[in-house]
C-alpha cells in the first residue's frame, strides 16, 4: 500500500486545452454579456449572472484539465487562472460590443475590431463607468461603486475559473499503464465508527484495521465510507480513500448528506484491494434508535 500521487504529467493540456479553453470561454462570455445587456432587471441581480457565469467557467475548466488527461495540479490552477483571465477580457469586448450596439445608433466597430484594441476597450469601459448605463430605482451606479461591481465580477470570475482548475484532479486516479481515469467502483464498504478517537491505522487505510470495524447501514448517521476506484482497463490499478458520513436534518424534516475525507488516496495491490471490496458484503448490525444529530439512523431515501 502506498499514497497515490500525480505523475504531473501534462498530457496533451498544452494542446487541446487552449482550444477548449476558447470555445468555452467565448460561448460562456456572448451569453452572460447578452444577458447582462437585455435583461430588463438591472442591479443586484446581475451578481446571480456572474455567479452563474463564473460557475460554467468553473466546470468547463473542470472537465478540459481532466479531457486533457492532465495530472499536474500545478498546470491545472494555472491554466485555470489564465482561463478565468480570458474568459473576463472577452466578456468586456462582448458586452462593449452588445451595449453599443443597442443604445449608439452610430456605432460602427465589429466585434473583432474591440478584440484587437485593447487601448479602445479601455477608454470605453472608463467612459461607461464615469455615466453608467443602468438605474436602480432613480439612481445611476457609475464611479466608485460601479468600479466596486466590477470588481467583484472580476474576482468572481477569475476565481471560479482557477478552482476549477485547483479542484479538478481533487479524488481523481489515473492508470499510468492504460492512460485512462480509474472510475468509481461499483462498491462502497461503509464502517461502523467506533467511539472515541479513530485509530489511526484505519485513518491510513490499512486493511486488517478496516476489517475489525463492524459493517454500517447506508442510513446509519455518522459512519465511514470507502470511496474506492479502479482501472477498468487492466483492473491492476485500485485506490481507496476513507470518508466520513454524516446526515443533517432541518426543520422541515429535508435530509442533507455531509461528506468529510479523512485519509489520502492510498492505491492497494490487487490482494488487498479485494479484502476491502468484501467488506461491503458483511451482515449490518442494527444501530440503537437515536436522533438524526446523535447517531443512530435517518431516512434518506428519496421522498
Amino acid at each position: 500500500m502506498s499514497v497515490y500521487k500525480h505523475s504531473d504529467s501534462l498530457g496533451s493540456a498544452l494542446f487541446i486545452g487552449p482550444v477548449l479553453a476558447l470555445i468555452a470561454t467565448v460561448v460562456l462570455a456572448i451569453v452572460y454579456s447578452y444577458i447582462n445587456v437585455y435583461s430588463p432587471i438591472a442591479g443586484y441581480i446581475s451578481l446571480l449572472f456572474v455567479g452563474g457565469f463564473a460557475f460554467g467557467l468553473m466546470m468547463s475548466v473542470n472537465r478540459i484539465v481532466l479531457l486533457a488527461k492532465c495530472r499536474s495540479q500545478a498546470f491545472a490552477t494555472l491554466f485555470g487562472f489564465g482561463t478565468g483571465g480570458l474568459a473576463l477580457y472577452l466578456s468586456w469586448v462582448v458586452f462593449v460590443y452588445a451595449l453599443m450596439s443597442r443604445y449608439d445608433e452610430t456605432f460602427e466597430a465589429g466585434m473583432l475590431d474591440i478584440l484587437l484594441s485593447p487601448s479602445d476597450l479601455w477608454a470605453t469601459i472608463l467612459h461607461i463607468n464615469e455615466t453608467g448605463w443602468y438605474s436602480i430605482r432613480s439612481a445611476t451606479p457609475s464611479g466608485m461603486v460601479l468600479w466596486a461591481f466590477w470588481g467583484v465580477e472580476a474576482i468572481l470570475v477569475v476565481g471560479g475559473a482557477t478552482l476549477g482548475g485547483m479542484t479538478a484532479l481533487n479524488g481523481a486516479v489515473f492508470c499510468e499503464r492504460c492512460n485512462a481515469w480509474c472510475d468509481d467502483d461499483e462498491v462502497s464498504p461503509r464502517l461502523r465508527l467506533p467511539e472515541g478517537e479513530l485509530d489511526p491505522a484505519v485513518v491510513a487505510v490499512e486493511v486488517s484495521a478496516l476489517e475489525a470495524l463492524p459493517a454500517a447501514a447506508q442510513n446509519e448517521n455518522p459512519h465511514l465510507m470507502l470511496s474506492m476506484k479502479k482501472c477498468v482497463k487492466c483492473e491492476r490499478m485500485a485506490t481507496a480513500r476513507l470518508q466520513l458520513i454524516t446526515y443533517e436534518a432541518d426543520d422541515d424534516g429535508d435530509v442533507t448528506e455531509e461528506t468529510e475525507v479523512l485519509s489520502q488516496v492510498h492505491e492497494f495491490s490487487l490482494e488487498p484491494y479485494q479484502r476491502l471490496v468484501a467488506l461491503a458484503d458483511r451482515e449490518v448490525q442494527s444501530p440503537g434508535p437515536q436522533t438524526p444529530a446523535d447517531g443512530g439512523t435517518v431516512d434518506v431515501s428519496p421522498s
